[in-house]
């Protein structure tokens, strides 16, 4: 999946959850660094710059059904 794919959502509506452990805005686009609950590597959530989501936040992450590609291996 690509990052500008996932959706920050409320941590009770998205397909998966986890904390923001880091924002950073690069131009116009807020790159979200989210440790997912059991993993420990965080993904990265692209959008449209945003200020209102902080390190230490509990959010949902958004992963449409129709994006998602499994490689076999």
């Amino acid at each position: 999946m690509r990052p500008e794919q996932l959706t920050i959502v409320d941590a009770h509506e998205g397909r998966v959850a986890g904390e923001i452990v880091d924002v950073t805005v690069v131009g116009g686009v807020s790159h979200v660094a989210v440790r997912l609950d059991g993993r420990d590597d965080p993904i990265v959530v692209a959008g449209p710059s945003c200020t209102s989501h902080r390190a230490g936040e509990r959010v949902g992450v958004h992963v449409p059904v129709a994006d998602v590609v499994v490689l076999p291996g």
